[in-house]
C-alpha cells in the first residue's frame, strides 16, 4: 500500500542523515489519523501539537506510552533491519492499524509533557473509560545496544498482547526529554575531523612562546600563498603613499622645468660681433 510505502521511506530512511538531537516519534492507532501524514523531520513543537490534537478526542478504549531512552532514528535505518521487529511489524502489517504518525527525526528537545495525564484527563472529558498502560523500557547503551533492543522489542510485545481483548488502541513510542541520544557511528569520522581542524586552527595562530613557534615551523601548513603571507602591510602602505607623493611633486618639478623657454636672441647679443670686440 502507498501509506505503508510512505512509512517504512520516512522510518527508515537510510540516505538521510540525523541530527546529533534528534530522536525518531511513531503513533500508531486503530483509529484513523486525518491529516497526520509520516514525515522525515519536523520540530518537537509540531509533532506535540499534532499528537495532542489527535489524542484529545479521546479515540481508542487502550492506550499503550513506551518511553525509550537513547532512541535514534538509527536504530530504524533499512540497513539495520529494525532492530524492533515487533514494533515494525505493527506498523506495516497489521491489518488493525488504520492511523501512523511517523517522524523519523524530531528535532530538538521535548518539553516536559506527561502524556499519560493528558490522555487521562481527555477521555475523562469525553466521559469514556478507557485502559492506560504505561511502559518504561531499559535505557539504551552503545555495548550491547542490539540486544537491549531486541529485548525491549519483546517487552513491548508482551505488553501490546495484553491489549488486544481492546477493540481499540493506540501506540505512542518516544524517547522522554532530558536522556542522552545515542550518536550513530558515522558521527566518530565527523568529530575526528573536526577534532583535526581545531589542532590546524590553534597551530596557526600567532604566539610569543618558542615551544608554541618551533611547534608551527615544524608543522608546515599547506595554505594559498596570500593566505600563509601578509604582503600589505600598514607599512608597506604607508610607503606607498609617501612614494606616490613624492612622484607627484617630481613630476610636477619635471613639468616645470620643461616648461621653461629661452629667446634666441638672448644668446645672440652674447655672441654676436659687437659682444667680441667688446671682449677684445
Amino acid at each position: 500500500m502507498l501509506l505503508t510505502n510512505i512509512l517504512s521511506a520516512a522510518a527508515l530512511a537510510g540516505s538521510a542523515l540525523a541530527f546529533s538531537d534528534s530522536t525518531p516519534w511513531v503513533l500508531l492507532s486503530t483509529s484513523d489519523l486525518s491529516g497526520q501524514v509520516p514525515q522525515q523531520m519536523q520540530t518537537s513543537p509540531v509533532v506535540l501539537k499534532s499528537t495532542k490534537e489527535f489524542l484529545i478526542n479521546c479515540p481508542s478504549d487502550a492506550y499503550l506510552i513506551a518511553t525509550q531512552p537513547g532512541l535514534s532514528a538509527a536504530d530504524f535505518r533499512s540497513s539495520k533491519a529494525w532492530a524492533m521487529p515487533f514494533l515494525h511489524q505493527t506498523a506495516t502489517k497489521d491489518k488493525r492499524i488504520k492511523g501512523r504518525y511517523v517522524v523519523s527525526e524530531v528535532i530538538g528537545k521535548l518539553p516536559e509533557f506527561d502524556m499519560v495525564e493528558f490522555v487521562r484527563s481527555a477521555c475523562k472529558k469525553a466521559g469514556k473509560h478507557v485502559t492506560i498502560a504505561e511502559l518504561a523500557l531499559q535505557p539504551l547503551s552503545s555495548g550491547d545496544r542490539a540486544q537491549r533492543l531486541a529485548a525491549n522489542d519483546k517487552t513491548l510485545a508482551a505488553k501490546l498482547n495484553e491489549m488486544t481483548n481492546e477493540k481499540s488502541f493506540t501506540i505512542l513510542m518516544m524517547s522522554p526529554p532530558g536522556e542522552p541520544t545515542y550518536e550513530p557511528e558515522f558521527n566518530a569520522a565527523l568529530r575526528v575531523a573536526q577534532k583535526r581542524a581545531a589542532e590546524k586552527s590553534v597551530a596557526e595562530k600567532p604566539t610569543t612562546s618558542a615551544a608554541a613557534t618551533s611547534t608551527a615551523t615544524a608543522v608546515p601548513v599547506k595554505l594559498p600563498l596570500f593566505e600563509k603571507y601578509q604582503f600589505f602591510t600598514p607599512a608597506l602602505f604607508m610607503g606607498f603613499l609617501a612614494a606616490a607623493f613624492m612622484m607627484m611633486i617630481v613630476t610636477v618639478g619635471i613639468k616645470g622645468l620643461m616648461s621653461l623657454e629661452v629667446s634666441y636672441g638672448a644668446f645672440e647679443k652674447e655672441m654676436g660681433p659687437a659682444a667680441q670686440k667688446k671682449q677684445q
